[in-house]
Formats: C-alpha cells, structure tokens, sequence
C-alpha cells in the first residue's frame, strides 16, 4: 500500500506516515519511480513504551520459554506479534529473523540487538506495562497485554 492507504487505513494523517517513512519508523520498500510501498499487513509505527513491552517479553521468553499459547487465550491472536516482530528488525531493535514466518520462529530466533537492550535497559517507558515484579521475572500479564493490544492494533488496520 502506499503511504495515502497507510494513512487511512492507520487512522493518521499523512504527514504522519510520511515521517514515519522518513525516520524509518514503518517498514517499507522503494518502487521502480522511489515511492514508499508499505506492506498491506504492516502495523502503525509502535510507540517506544509498546517496542520495550516486546523486548522484556522477549527476553523473559530467551530466558526461561514463558511463553502463552495464544490458542489458549480466547479472542487473542499471538500471530498479530508476526508484524511487530517484522517492524523490530527493520528498525533495528532486533536481527536474526529475516526469514521467520511464525511467531514462534520469531521468538526463537530473535537476537535483541544493542539498540534495543540500550530501550530495554532504560527506566520504564509510561505506558509499557511492566512492573517492578514483571522486571523481577513475572512476565505473563505483560505478554497478554502486548498480544492484546497488538491484536486490538491488528483489528482495528484490517476493518
């Protein structure tokens, strides 16, 4: 999609897309005459509290496979996690997922790179959602709530 679709299927403006294209905060391709094509499954640009969300999931994942099965959970799809994931690499919080096409393939062979241990080693973002316990190593709310809002992210791109 180009950056007028992004922009109304997103619920932005313009301008808003097209900075975010600029700062390479969505992922994009160039076309043969230089315009930004955005994947139609692409997410708004996350906001910082929402990519630190992610990581701490993450590593919480690396280091001890906390992990909900989506299937489990009525009226969440873990899968909304796919294009977050995808937005991560391209934007250089993590590496090592290019080919990756489920979220468990993103979870297992996600690398947080330096950028983002700098995001996750900073204080808490507001908004993130993590805790003093979640930092202590109680994740699950905070893995049910990114796939929550991604998913309602999710919902609300495709309608």
């Amino acid at each position: 999609m180009d950056k007028e679709q992004a922009a109304a299927r997103w619920g932005l403006k313009q301008a808003t897309v097209e900075r975010a294209i600029k700062d390479y905060r969505v992922e994009f391709t160039l076309d043969d005459a230089g315009n930004a094509l955005i994947p139609n499954d692409a997410l708004p640009p996350l906001k910082k509290s929402m990519i630190q969300a992610i990581l701490w999931a993450e590593l919480r994942y690396k280091n001890d496979g906390t992990y909900i099965n989506s299937g489990a959970i009525p009226g969440i799809r873990g899968e909304a996690l796919v294009p977050a994931f995808r937005q991560l690499e391209f934007r250089e919080y993590i590496r090592g997922t290019k080919q990756c096409t489920t979220l468990q393939e993103y979870l297992d062979s996600c690398i947080i790179t330096q950028q983002g241990m700098t995001l996750v080693e900073k204080d808490r973002l507001p908004g993130c959602g993590i805790s003093d316990s979640q930092r202590a190593g109680k994740a699950v709310d905070l893995i049910l709530r990114v796939v929550a809002l991604l998913a309602d992210i999710a919902g609300s791109t495709s309608a």
